[in-house]
C-alpha cells in the first residue's frame, strides 16, 4: 500500500544527477532501503546501487526501487534470516560473489545494521 506523500519511484532527474564512480572489484556494501520509498534513499545509496554488479536483497525491498536505480545489476533474492543458518548462508553468498570480483550490494529493508545482523 502506498503511503500519502511518498513516491515508490525515484525521480529520473535525481538519478541522472548522482555522480557515479567505478565500483572496486570484489567489494560488499550494506545498504538500507529504509521504509521502501525510493525517493528516501541517500545519494550514496543510489550511487552504490547504480555501480553494483549484483544486488542481494530481501522481500521487503520493492521492485520499483530496484528498477529505478539498479537496472543493470543481477538481482538475487534471499530468504528472511530467521535463524543463524539462513544468515550464514547469505553471508557465504556475499563473500563468494565478492571473491569472484563482483561489486555486491546487500540491500536490506530498513536499517541493515539492525535487521541484517551486520555484526555477525
Amino acid at each position: 500500500p502506498k503511503r500519502p506523500g511518498h513516491d515508490a519511484t525515484l525521480p529520473s532527474a535525481l538519478v541522472d544527477d548522482v555522480p557515479s564512480r567505478p565500483a572496486p572489484e570484489g567489494c560488499i556494501v550494506f545498504v538500507g532501503a529504509g521504509p521502501g520509498a525510493a525517493d528516501l534513499l541517500t545519494l550514496r545509496a543510489v550511487d552504490c546501487l547504480r555501480r553494483a554488479d549484483v544486488i542481494v536483497h530481501d522481500r521487503l525491498v520493492p521492485a520499483a526501487l530496484l528498477d529505478a536505480v539498479a537496472a543493470r545489476a543481477e538481482r538475487i533474492p534471499v530468504p528472511r534470516a530467521d535463524d543463524a543458518a539462513t544468515g550464514a548462508a547469505t553471508g557465504r553468498l556475499l563473500v563468494s560473489l565478492a571473491a569472484a570480483g563482483k561489486s555486491v550490494v546487500r540491500l536490506k529493508g530498513g536499517d541493515p545494521t539492525v535487521f541484517a545482523r551486520l555484526a555477525e
